[in-house]
């Protein structure tokens, strides 16, 4: 997910990132329950891969996350299909 800008304004830190089509992991949850689908395994562990990725690169970068949740993380759709 790409910033497209970052801006402070008194106490706050604004960040504009691109569009994220399919919104969050709350939502993306919350429509499979409606649709009474469920996620297979290997959904599961993708999803679960890309948000330890993502935490292990913030880290890296000696950034923490004091509030982590599913409605904390954006989904896109995938590039290649």
């Amino acid at each position: 997910m790409r910033v497209h800008d970052i801006t402070r304004q008194n106490d706050y830190q604004m960040v504009v990132y691109e569009y994220c089509e399919v919104g969050d992991l709350s939502q993306y949850l919350a429509k499979k329950k409606e649709e009474k689908e469920k996620l297979d395994e290997h959904e599961v562990f993708e999803l679960f891969t890309q948000v330890v990725l993502g935490l292990d690169y913030m880290h890296y970068k000696r950034v923490i996350n004091k509030n982590l949740r599913t409605e904390h993380v954006y989904l896109k759709k995938r590039e290649n299909g």
